[in-house]
């Protein structure tokens, strides 16, 4: 799982626009490298009067005039006499300015500005940055920015100091967390080494939270090799814990916090070196990598560090944006179920690609077709994808890069299980009292163990143990939740158990206002009192509440067995002319008018009839489900036209709502094939259904008020295929997907963040 800062920098960067992800076309590489990074106790000598004051327009985003070195400084194969300060906590390396004056990474939504790592603008290369972050004038005094060369040629010094600053709040909000805060670059002659040294800072009183700067070298671009980077992991850590990555921040930056405010004099030191670019041998589908489906994971240490993209000709990622990426082979076994997962690096020393995504195609390297696709597994943010019925013999291919063009190590492992799972189970035939689960069987089965058991009760196995599908369950209990299991027998082995729910049949109603009678022979009628909504004395005035009235069954309180969580039910509502219906299920505490209702259906002024579906939410307590319907005096009440007047004596509006049962039947084992990554959902999400009637359904996604926010009809494969959704437009909550198809529908859970 993911802790709040790796979720929020995740989030972040599905915020950034793919203009502003690094380019490919940065392929010189840095002259220094992590391993010649050190992070060492030092000590802090505030400048004071010595050398010059730097003039900026301003302590709040603002880029100075070029300011000399004092001596020619060598970085990034170039030499340099001259830098250009950010109040924003770095240096660019030559005379001319960065691309911007608020050059900053910022993970807050509606953010504008440019993360300096990522940007591949050509002004912004060549950055030392000690402590890039939003900065401002601290509470210490007037914020000041002072260059001082000193010592004799050729070991002179040249420090730049930032002093009584601290990090700007945001609108998230995150408070300040430290109030004042001084620190230093230096650029040493000859030996080109780097500096970084850090006063101590004045802790914020605010809500202690970890930010996120950017601390280290960059050169021309931001892939491996091409930056320093200091990393530390958790804003509670002390500064002694940071540690030196390249390419660019995956999980966490150099996280910080007012519980844990650097030593004085802190120093993170870069020294020159040689750097050598390996591209990794499998770097692209021709050259992947084999790897054997065993019984068990046996993992296999790779990297896409200085890999480069895969040709356009390659179909695109079905999740997530392709960046860098490493490809493996693998045959796929006699019983035709393969799983492929990947996870941290077990080399020593390793360089953790922590947030992998993962591709798998059938084909052949010049005709490949996605046959399925993982960014986050539930337990962290690497990736695994399960696909049963493929041909054996035939290869798979595996295409690993990280998210948001991440690099690093990882390990990967491609298993077989000896004994499958049973799938597409499905329910059917049900009844008050029985329902049939049908499923499809593996190889090498050789029988089931099959338990079923209702809503808070015992456990009952079906004896003796099934051989085969169909499996037919009787002298179940009506209006009841079920949960089944069926764990597939493989000789000496068993199966991962599958599971799904159903609920038995309960009775449905048909609910009669004033005027109209239920008809209709595929329902019991139940008779209610309705109130006839009578005008007499009501008025009804521009802006003013219309006079309404309600009806509802049960009358008072709730009723067991009303509604059917699940299954589809037709509403039918007829008022006269002059008058609006609202009708709605009220399916979590009573019939009282509350916001967990779920508006059905709604017909205005000049309608008389509306027809609409109901499909009972999945989230509905059972056994406190009941209906309920308004009607409202709007417009004119004699049909004359709609403006709003008053009513006179004795004039009534009468309607009739009729509720019948539907074709449609909810499928929670169907529901169980459907796969929804990633969930909870930021920008978009990724349905993937099997081969089967879904390819073509109806898919709506509803909000909890049932209010339809999407709707559309998918074209897939009749194999099975991905359907992208985008909801970066919609609030953050809680939505239900439904997909329709003949009498097949299916329910799934969405949060959008």
């Amino acid at each position: 799982m993911f802790t709040s800062l790796q979720t929020r920098l995740k989030r972040a960067g599905r915020l950034l626009p793919v203009a502003l992800l690094p380019f490919a076309a940065y392929s010189q590489a840095l002259n220094y490298s992590p391993t010649n990074a050190v992070n060492v106790a030092g000590t802090y000598t505030d400048l004071g009067t010595t050398g010059t004051a730097i003039a900026t327009a301003n302590n709040d985003d603002a880029n100075s005039a070029a300011q000399s070195i004092g001596f020619t400084f060598s970085f990034n194969g170039a030499t340099f006499t001259q830098f250009v300060l950010s109040t924003n906590g770095f240096i660019k390396l030559g005379a001319t300015a960065p691309s911007a004056a608020n050059l900053f990474l910022c993970n807050v939504a509606g953010c504008t500005n440019v993360d300096p790592v990522t940007s591949p603008n050509a002004a912004d290369v060549n950055l030392v940055m000690p402590f890039n972050f939003d900065l401002q004038q601290g509470t210490g005094g007037t914020a000041e920015y002072r260059v001082a060369t000193t010592g004799t040629a050729p070991n002179r010094v040249c420090t730049i100091q930032w002093k009584n600053v601290s990090d700007k709040p945001d609108t998230a909000p995150t408070p300040t967390q430290y109030d004042n805060f001084s620190f230093q670059a230096k650029l040493y002659e000859t030996s080109n080494n780097v500096e970084f040294v850090y006063g101590t800072a004045t802790a914020s009183t605010g809500t202690a939270v970890s930010r996120f700067p950017i601390v280290g070298i960059k050169g021309s671009g931001s892939a491996n090799g091409q930056t320093v980077l200091a990393n530390k992991t958790t804003g509670a850590a002390a500064w002694s814990t940071s540690v030196f990555i390249t390419g660019n921040y995956t999980g966490t930056t150099h996280n910080f916090r007012n519980a844990a405010p650097p030593d004085a004099g802190r120093t993170y030191r870069f020294v020159p070196g040689t750097v050598v670019v390996t591209t990794p041998p499998n770097d692209d589908c021709a050259a992947a990598t084999t790897l054997t489906a065993g019984a068990t994971c046996t993992t296999v240490n790779s990297t896409n560090t200085n890999a480069t993209n895969s040709p356009a000709t390659v179909p695109a990622a079905t999740c997530g944006t392709a960046g860098p990426d490493v490809w493996f082979a693998i045959t796929v076994p006699a019983n035709g179920a393969v799983t492929v997962t990947t996870s941290a690096s077990t080399a020593t020393g390793a360089n953790q690609l922590t947030d992998t995504v993962l591709q798998l195609y059938s084909g052949t390297c010049g005709s490949l077709v996605a046959i399925g696709c993982s960014d986050d597994i539930p337990t962290s943010a690497y990736s695994q994808v399960s696909l049963t019925g493929l041909t054996a013999g035939s290869t798979i291919y595996a295409r690993v890069f990280g998210y948001s063009n991440a690099t690093g190590d990882f390990a990967v492992c491609a298993t077989s299980p000896s004994c499958l799972p049973v799938s597409n189970v499905a329910v059917g035939n049900l009844t008050t009292t029985g329902a049939t689960i049908s499923f499809t069987a593996p190889s090498g089965a050789t029988s089931y163990t099959v338990t079923y058991t209702p809503a808070g009760g015992t456990a009952t196995t079906v004896t003796p143990a099934p051989t085969a599908s169909p499996i037919t369950l009787t002298g179940l209990t009506a209006a009841t939740s079920y949960t089944v299991t069926i764990a597939t027998n493989c000789g000496a082995s068993a199966a991962t158990a599958v599971t799904t729910t159903f609920r038995t049949l309960g009775t449905a109603y048909c609910v009669t206002g004033l005027g109209g009678s239920c008809g209709g022979t595929d329902i019991t009628a139940v008779a209610i009192t309705s109130t006839t909504l009578n005008a007499t004395g009501l008025t009804c005035t521009s802006g003013g509440t219309p006079a309404q009235a309600y009806t509802s069954y049960p009358a008072t309180g709730v009723n067991t067995a009303l509604l059917n969580v699940g299954t589809t039910y037709t509403i039918s509502v007829t008022t006269p002319v002059g008058s609006s219906i609202t009708a709605w299920v009220d399916y979590n505490r009573n019939l009282n008018y509350e916001p967990n209702e779920f508006v059905l259906l709604t017909a205005n002024s000049t309608t008389t009839t509306v027809t609409g579906s109901l499909i009972v939410p999945a989230n509905a307590v059972l056994g406190q489900t009941g209906l309920r319907v308004r009607t409202r005096l709007s417009g004119n009440p004699n049909g004359a036209g709609d403006a709003c007047t008053s009513f006179g004596s004795g004039e009534a509006k009468d309607f009739t709502v009729t509720l019948r049962n539907g074709t449609g039947t909810r499928n929670d084992a169907l529901a169980a094939t459907v796969g929804l990554f990633p969930n909870p959902a930021h920008q978009n999400f990724q349905l993937t259904v099997p081969a089967g009637s879904l390819h073509a359904a109806t898919a709506t996604l509803r909000n909890t008020l049932g209010q339809v926010v999407q709707s559309r009809q998918l074209s897939l494969p009749v194999s099975g295929g991905t359907a992208e959704f985008n909801v970066s437009s919609l609030a953050a909550g809680v939505y239900t997907l439904t997909l329709k198809s003949g009498n097949d529908f299916i329910v799934k859970r969405v949060v959008v963040e």
